[in-house]
């Protein structure tokens, strides 16, 4: 949580930076990112199957420019990841007898739901002449709640409730490409404008599956004033 809080300070620190070089106004904006969560698993024993599902991230960001085409956005934004996780062909020592060997195999289901908190650092490029809107850069992130359950099968009949991982910062390089509209007079420096963008997020560290990592693919509907 200490990391978690200096990263805080630090993205505070650096939109500071750039208020003071900026040659524009500062833009304020809340999203909303309808999501489709996809994990990339490792290759450990056994067959492991992953069932996509749709979660969201919404927040607010404050974003200042470093010349008329070029800003550094951040800000705040809640997320809700969701999926399913089938393990099978595990060997547990349950599965194994000391004269027959193998006897039987267990399997392990997780309905993976958790919440974060994360802090997007991005690069925004405009080209005005087409209304596009390029963004690069990562999000500091960190879990707040998991509301996951998984259950191990062992081969003998007998089950196993696992415990709540331990919450650990992590960090997602972005990347997303889309269009804006202004709703009032002036452009994109001047005016009010809606945006969309789709965009590509990769989580670096596992969290709740050990070797395996979060892979997003959203849309970012923004309003910003």
């Amino acid at each position: 949580m200490k990391v978690f809080l200096l990263s805080i300070l630090l993205s505070v620190s650096l939109c500071v930076f750039s208020q003071k070089d900026s040659t524009s106004k500062i833009k304020y904006s809340i999203c909303l990112i309808p999501e489709f969560n996809i994990l990339s698993t490792g290759n450990p024993v056994g067959h492991e199957e992953t069932t996509s599902k749709i979660g969201f991230s919404a927040g607010f960001g404050a974003e200042f420019f470093l010349s008329n085409n070029l800003s550094l956005a951040t800000g705040l934004n809640y997320g809700l990841k969701r999926y399913s996780h089938t393990h099978t062909g595990l060997i547990f020592g349950s599965d194994i007898d000391p004269y027959l060997g193998y006897i039987s195999e267990s399997s392990m289901e997780s309905i993976v739901a958790y919440s974060e908190l994360a802090i997007p650092i991005n690069l925004k490029i405009y080209i005005q002449k087409l209304r596009l809107i390029m963004r690069s850069g990562i999000d500091i992130i960190y879990p707040i709640a998991d509301h996951s359950e998984r259950i191990i099968y062992y081969g003998n009949g007998m089950t196993d409730i696992l415990g709540v991982p331990e919450k650990v910062l992590n960090f997602a390089p972005t990347f997303s490409l889309g269009h804006y509209f202004p709703l009032s007079g002036g452009d994109y420096l001047t005016g009010k404008y809606i945006s969309y963008e789709f965009i590509a997020k990769y989580h670096l560290k596992s969290f709740v599956l050990a070797e395996s990592n979060l892979f997003n693919l959203g849309l970012r509907i923004s309003f910003y004033w």
